[in-house]
């Protein structure tokens, strides 16, 4: 299944690009803006497992959303449309699975999970929709959801509640309410959920989640559960198209492709950024590339480039590890500044998954006691300059620039990172081509 779930996420990377008519006019690409936004969540939810000292969790989560053609990012969830027709629809899926075990447990157990699979999905007007869903976790213990809601959109808010029956085969009963030590019937959940989002001004919003579910009776026997009905709610904020104006038709920023050789160090992320490093003397290297899609060349009133930006790294072998794929999923930012020459600051923030926690995450956890996690919070922060500005226009299209590869765990902050505090710090060289 993580073989699956790599492949999903390679899908989705290769998807995301599109350029509308006309781009091949002057040789420049003439993509619209997108509706986008990059926000955090704050999380609550309570325990419903025996926890005398710790009833309620609390988390960080970092949202991407993301509206194309065929690939669309909902904070935790993200799929391609693999069929669209105005009243029905076919989408892979992948969504994060939260279970809500209290905080000391959650590093040595790492229960959060991502169910995958296929989505059917009815439109019949009146701002309805039905959805059927087919799920496997990583461990291929099976679901089925239900769902039937309704999504009202106006320039100035988002709303949508819904109704959802989840069915749970026994597997899945077992690993999460049996917490894999006792066999579970299999099972049926029922939860009322309500997700909202606000404008507040430009491109800044508000949004909010609340969701209730009855536990199955087949769950509510299990030995270590002890309430009936779980709950969470999310508050946050982010930033996004202004749906009050018009989307630009054509960008200023074009689309692009970075290449880039890193290498390990024990320096954190702030002093990496400005090169004061303490190098990896096993010499643990990387080579990433990634795909810019423009989504906006404005924020605030103030001109910044906005990218979607999927990416993968390829960590090289040494005699400490093995090698490993990592798949980057982020949004980045550039600031342009055109004086001497043309240079940007750039910053993103995203999600990384690596099939093989590499020798310096694996060493770094271990001396503060924390268990290898795969999936870990993403931020790049880099500086580049036009290459075209120095060599000449030939190579106007061309950025050269140094940054910072960094995963970590948003200091304990996050059960979905499996709460942890560091991780991995790369200083990166690379050469970014737009068109």
């Amino acid at each position: 299944m993580k073989i699956i779930t790599v492949l999903l996420l390679l899908m989705l990377i290769g998807s995301t690009g599109s350029t509308a008519p006309g781009a091949e006019h002057a040789g420049r690409a003439n993509t619209p803006e997108q509706t986008w936004a990059l926000g955090i969540m704050f999380r609550t939810a309570n325990i419903p497992y025996l926890s005398p000292d710790e009833k309620q969790i609390y988390s960080a989560i970092p949202m991407i959303f993301y509206r194309g053609n065929r690939v669309y990012f909902r904070g935790i969830a993200g799929g391609v449309h693999l069929y669209r027709h105005p009243a029905f629809q076919v989408n892979a899926v992948s969504r994060i699975h939260f279970v809500d075990l209290p905080d000391k447990y959650q590093n040595r157990v790492q229960p959060t999970n991502l169910d995958t699979g296929i989505q059917f999905r009815y439109l019949p007007g009146y701002s309805l929709f039905v959805d059927v869903e087919g799920m496997l976790d990583i461990q291929l213990n099976p679901s089925v959801n239900f769902r039937v809601g309704m999504e009202w959109r106006t320039p100035g808010y988002f709303l949508s509640p819904y109704l959802q029956a989840k069915w749970k085969s026994s597997d899945y009963n077992s690993h999460y309410y049996g917490l894999t030590l006792e066999t579970i019937p299999a099972g049926v959940d029922y939860s009322v959920g309500l997700l909202a989002s606000a404008h507040v001004w430009s491109n800044f919003s508000v949004m909010a989640l609340g969701r209730v579910t009855r536990i199955g009776k087949q769950a509510q026997q299990a030995r270590y559960v002890q309430d009936t009905y779980s709950g969470e709610f999310q508050l946050g904020f982010g930033f996004s198209n202004d749906p009050t104006r018009l989307r630009k038709q054509k960008l200023h920023n074009r689309p692009y492709l970075r290449v880039a050789q890193g290498w390990a160090t024990y320096s954190d992320f702030w002093h990496t950024n400005f090169l004061q490093l303490e190098p990896d003397s096993l010499g643990h290297q990387l080579t990433s590339l990634f795909y810019g899609h423009p989504l906006t060349d404005e924020v605030l009133g103030i001109p910044m480039d906005v990218y979607l930006t999927p990416g993968v790294a390829f960590h090289w072998p040494s005699s400490h590890q093995s090698s490993a794929v990592e798949v980057v999923l982020a949004v980045k930012v550039f600031l342009n500044i055109p004086w001497p020459i043309r240079w940007r600051l750039g910053g993103s923030e995203g999600f990384s998954f690596i099939n093989h926690v590499t020798y310096i995450e694996q060493t770094g956890f271990a001396q503060k006691g924390y268990q290898p996690v795969k999936f870990l919070n993403y931020l790049d922060w880099s500086y580049d300059f036009n290459a075209g500005d120095v060599l000449g226009k030939q190579f106007k299209h061309l950025w050269l620039g140094y940054g910072v590869h960094h995963r970590s765990g948003i200091y304990e902050a996050a059960q979905q990172f499996g709460r942890v505090n560091g991780g991995s710090n790369y200083y990166t060289f690379y050469l970014q081509w737009e068109w």
